[in-house]
């Protein structure tokens, strides 16, 4: 380190020492010969003695050196060296402040270290990648494992740029999401940014228009880039029919009359084999129940429901078990009818029945509805919602079936998904499973039963 002033400060100081000590000893006056000879002395010394030394190098206090001598001294030494001081009451030479300030040069930071750590929605391809950009720095993340991916870069300190981070697939070809915020960076050494699944966005990515965005087809197996539903069949109504062999609304609903409080025992034999009973019991308020029962011969049906009416919701709990001398049937529904606005209901259900005998079959399924009611009727047209069904059967193998209907507020269609599974059998070679799935759409569904007496 250069200390160009402190230093000369300190040579000069070592020739004034000196010269007073070499005039005690030899007695010397102040007279222009004996001065002459002093400066001499100095300059050999100071060519001659370590600088570390001089910068040590003090004055006694109890020196007997007179005032007077060491004021002359002082002035003939100031025509050489021009910057000493007077001398300090402790006898140390005073040090002219700013000759001996010292100034250290330091570099200052100008990058930082960034790591990125970003989760992806679950999703899996060989061909997938991510970009990152930052001003103009653009960088590609690695693989971690499962959904983590990260990136590392030096960026310049207290800078602000746009982020965008984009997910693709198809080595860049398909976009499936992106995360896009201002980034500011800070000062510290290094700094950690992470970036959710949740803060990536797919909706804004839909190659063919047809609603679903890219992320989603490519998961369902779909091409992104290919509008499937405009090569499928439209048709008028939809038919269908669930292997319930029960309805909440033939079977209990329609059976109760209008009048509140309600309560019928009825009893029928047609023959002595074949009775009927029926008992209904309703309250004011439209709770009760309901319950049939028909003998024939060694078969029979039992039919027993619960109804409530809460608030605006009436809702049905029911069974039905049969026996035809071959086969058991049983039946479970749970429906629930929402008054929402004078042409608005809801209609929500959930089933599950079975018949097993010497083959067995089975079926569950759901209903969510939004339905408008048709005026002069107790039916609604269905105008939004899901319907699923799910059935089975063990005869010439396996085959199921599961089949979904669904339709959003703002879709035009009500679209319909069968997807089929048949599994044949064999004792001396592999089975053998055959797959289908047909799709197309419904312009509309039949008409419900939604409106009951308490509406």
């Amino acid at each position: 380190m250069n200390y160009p002033n402190y230093l000369s400060v300190q040579l000069c100081r070592l020739p004034l020492s000196v010269l007073v000590t070499a005039c005690l000893l030899a007695g010397c006056s102040s007279s222009t010969d004996s001065r002459s000879s002093e400066s001499e002395a100095s300059a050999d010394l100071v060519s001659s003695t370590d600088s570390s030394a001089a910068m040590d190098l003090v004055i006694s206090p109890e020196s007997s050196t007179p005032t007077d001598t060491l004021a002359s001294q002082d002035s003939e030494s100031n025509t050489t060296s021009g910057v000493l001081s007077d001398v300090a009451d402790d006898g140390v030479l005073d040090e002219p402040v700013a000759e001996s300030s010292i100034t250290i040069e330091t570099q200052a930071q100008s990058t930082i270290r960034v790591s990125f750590d970003i989760t992806v929605p679950a999703y899996q391809s060989n061909e997938l990648s991510i970009g990152l950009e930052w001003g103009d720095i653009n960088l590609t993340a690695s693989w971690v494992g499962d959904e983590y991916w990260t990136a590392t870069a030096e960026l310049p300190t207290e800078t602000e740029n746009l982020l965008t981070v984009t997910f693709y697939d198809h080595y860049g070809k398909t976009v499936l999401a992106s995360f896009s915020q201002e980034f500011r960076t800070g000062s510290n050494v290094t700094e950690a940014l992470n970036i959710s699944a949740d803060q990536l966005n797919a909706d804004q990515y839909d190659d063919d228009g047809d609603g679903v965005n890219n992320l989603e087809e490519l998961i369902a197996g779909r091409d992104p880039w290919v509008d499937e539903d405009s090569l499928l069949e439209v048709v008028d109504e939809l038919t269908f029919t669930f292997d319930n062999r029960m309805s909440v609304a033939q079977d209990f609903e329609a059976q109760i009359a209008d009048e509140r409080p309600l309560l019928v025992m009825t009893e029928e034999m047609i023959t002595e084999y074949n009775t009927k009973t029926l008992t209904i019991n309703i309250d004011a308020d439209g709770n009760g129940t309901l319950d049939r029962v028909h003998y024939f011969g060694i078969s029979h049906i039992f039919l027993s429901g619960t109804r409530s009416h809460i608030d605006n919701t009436i809702a049905w709990d029911a069974s039905r078990s049969a026996y035809d001398g071959d086969y058991g049937h049983n039946v479970s529904v749970n429906l629930s009818v929402t008054k929402v606005d004078e042409n608005t209901r809801t209609i929500v259900e959930e089933f599950a029945g079975s018949n097993i005998g010497t083959y067995q079959f089975n079926w569950s399924g759901s209903t969510n509805l939004t339905a408008k009611v048709i005026e002069g009727s107790s039916m609604c047209e269905p105008l939004y919602g899901s319907i699923s069904n799910r059935w089975s059967s063990n005869s010439a193998g396996f085959h199921e079936t599961q089949t979904t209907i669904t339709k959003d507020v703002d879709d035009r269609y009500w679209r319909v998904v069968k997807d089929h599974t048949a599994t044949q059998f064999y004792s001396n070679k592999p089975n053998e499973v055959e797959s289908s799935v047909s799709e197309f759409f419904a312009r509309s569904l039949p008409d419900m039963f939604c409106d009951f007496v308490e509406f």
